[in-house]
């Protein structure tokens, strides 16, 4: 959440580690973000999460019990999709 509240238009932000994100996060189209998880990452969702921007998974989002994955961006998947 802090890497999107100081980001710039187009900028790219790499999950480069394991990471949870445990408040409600909307990845905005507007704002022509994109996030990217790196292979070998696992980025956990304990809190919903939309997406109208870009997503690019190359390892695994993982949704916990009651959190939803809501897309209406761009998605690319080259990795897994977990919910719980």
């Amino acid at each position: 959440m802090e890497a999107l509240v100081g980001a710039d238009d187009h900028d790219f932000i790499y999950v480069e580690r394991d990471n949870t994100i445990v408040s409600t996060t909307t990845f905005l189209g507007t704002q022509k973000h994109t996030l990217v998880v790196r292979p070998q990452v696992t980025l956990t969702f304990d809190a919903p999460f939309t997406n109208e921007g870009i997503v690019i998974n190359h390892r695994t989002l993982e949704m916990m019990t009651g959190s939803l994955f809501t897309n209406s961006g761009a998605f690319v998947n080259t990795g897994s999709l977990i919910a719980n």
